[in-house]
């Protein structure tokens, strides 16, 4: 298919086969540019109806969402449809033609998502953004990515777009888009900031520190202009709120004093905080560590559809004993070889469902894992007690919350041990006796003071310096330290060498002497002998 593809690339020719050739490459590979390139040139040049191209490319905008070559060749369809729209038809028809166009677009880029279950597409989401800047639908736009968030609030996707679409609507908008900030005593309503960029009345600031809230209210948003709403109502907050003090705010002198963190009207240290937890009450949703399991609202509690989604489990071994049939060349009837012939058919039939039955259960398990770690919702989850689809992860959970349960209650015993101290030490029963030598009862690491295995900590000076003994060698030990410096080894790895070693131990000085002496009279003794015989011949 490629090299037929690549001899019309060289002749230039953009007719219908070409086109009908373009279809076949994308086939076999939907990411191929030069295939949806030569695509256009051809729709272009033959001037064919572009609304079967649309259908066209539905299914692979279906099938493979996130390719980048769909998607931008659906985003030349619709302005090449547009175009040919506004040149075709009156004005009025042109734009209510392409009105309704670009609302099927937006239709259908949540088909994708729908289809897919995949609502973090980059390129489906970039291309909505073009359809909704090239058309101006931005304004019917705000209510969709209300309606995603509120099924998934996790939808960061969602959450990237919306700030854009905030940004093309005509302020003042919604109730939902408007907040109301109250500062000052309960019930007595002082400000109302809206996202239009100003502080829109104040009511009964007779008081000049309210008037001096007002103003540096306004400034803090002034400052904050284009920003996150988010980042602007906490600037907003920070500037009119008189009761927020940062406990780190630099303070004049030249010493340092550490400050109590407090929590009345001054808010704690970002990183210091000196009060105990066992001061504070805890709030009944609050944590004091993180946790490693999923997050249990995706558990079914009672739903109707639990346990309604199975992956049924393929079958433990795929049986292929069927192939050693086909290693069978011995002499048989026609009848035999026919039953064998069907034996092999009902076996490899066999052997491909199951081959099947694994595959298909672990592509459903990969994407179980990839796309629903935390659970179904309403079905199954990792932390529901009798899960099906989650067993292993569930066990691997209840096993580490065994082991955790286990090390905290040894936890207490280790730091008791920790944390002991001796009578002594802890000055209990002061003054009394407690019958052990002195020092015994302190419970401190001691050296070995017993003459006979440290005879050597009982010598003066003179007698570490000059001792009255040889000290003695072990061959055996130096023989072992050489193996380990050599290897094992009996040559010189670089020249080759011998490098063997006798260990031999030296004898005392008094018997070297003796045995010199010895030596001397012996030699005396032959060269007498030599001398007397000479003289006899």
């Amino acid at each position: 298919v490629h090299g037929y593809f690549r001899a019309i690339q060289q002749k230039n020719e953009t007719s219908k086969r070409a086109l009908q050739l373009t279809a076949d490459v994308i086939q076999h590979n939907s990411a191929n540019y030069t295939a949806w390139y030569y695509r256009r040139r051809c729709l272009k040049d033959l001037a064919i109806e572009l609304d079967d191209e649309r259908i066209f490319t539905d299914k692979w905008a279906r099938d493979c969402p996130k390719n980048y070559q769909v998607w931008y060749h659906r985003r030349w369809l619709i302005s090449e449809i547009s175009a040919r729209k506004r040149a075709e038809l009156s004005p009025e028809e042109a734009e209510k033609a392409i009105q309704s166009m670009a609302r099927e677009e937006l239709q259908y880029h949540l088909d994708c998502m729908q289809v897919n279950n995949d609502y973090k597409n980059y390129n489906g989401w970039s291309h909505r953004q073009f359809i909704l800047q090239q058309f101006k639908l931005w304004h019917e736009e705000l209510p969709f990515v209300e309606q995603l968030l509120r099924e998934d609030i996790r939808n960061n996707s969602a959450w990237n777009h919306r700030p854009k679409a905030m940004s093309q609507q005509q302020w003042p908008s919604t109730s939902i888009c408007r907040t109301d900030v109250y500062v000052g005593k309960p019930g007595k309503r002082i400000l109302q900031y809206s996202c239009d960029k100003q502080i829109l009345w104040n009511d009964k600031t007779e008081d000049l520190s309210q008037k001096l809230i007002v103003k540096v209210g306004g400034l803090a948003l002034g400052a904050s202009r284009g920003a996150h709403p988010t980042v602007r109502l906490d600037s907003f907050l920070k500037s009119t709120d008189p009761s927020y003090q940062h406990a780190e705010a630099p303070t004049q002198g030249d010493r340092f004093i550490r400050k109590m963190a407090t929590y009345g009207q001054i808010r704690p240290s970002v990183s210091f905080v000196s009060e105990a937890r066992v001061v504070r009450p805890m709030k009944e949703q609050g944590a004091l560590d993180m946790s490693v399991l999923p997050n249990p609202i995706m558990d079914p509690r009672g739903d109707p559809r639990e346990g309604t989604f199975e992956i049924p489990a393929p079958p433990p071994e795929v049986d292929d004993s069927f192939i050693k049939m086909y290693q069978n060349h011995s002499l048989m009837l026609p009848s035999e070889r026919y039953k064998e012939h069907l034996k092999m058919k009902a076996g490899e039939k066999k052997w491909r469902e199951e081959r099947d039955a694994v595959f298909r259960y672990r592509k459903r398990m990969n994407v179980l894992e990839r796309k629903h770690q935390e659970g179904i919702l309403g079905i199954d989850g990792p932390t529901h007690p009798d899960t099906l689809l989650y067993r292993d992860r569930f066990e691997h959970h209840a096993a580490q919350a065994q082991r955790k349960a286990v090390n905290a209650e040894n936890r207490f015993t280790v730091l008791q041990d920790k944390t002991y101290s001796d009578d002594a030490v802890a000055m209990r029963d002061f003054g009394s006796d407690p019958g052990l030598e002195r020092s015994k009862d302190i419970c401190i690491q001691r050296k070995c003071i017993d003459p006979e295995q440290h005879p050597f900590r009982f010598l003066d000076t003179h007698s570490r310096l000059f001792p009255k003994y040889s000290p003695t060698w072990d061959p055996e030990r130096a023989a072992a330290l050489r193996s380990h410096d050599v290897r094992d080894r009996g040559h010189n790895i670089i020249n080759g060498a011998d490098n063997t070693l006798t260990y031999d131990v030296a004898l005392p000085w008094e018997e070297v002497q003796q045995q010199a002496v010895q030596r001397r009279i012996a030699e005396a003794a032959k060269t007498q002998s030599r001398s007397s015989n000479s003289h006899e011949i």
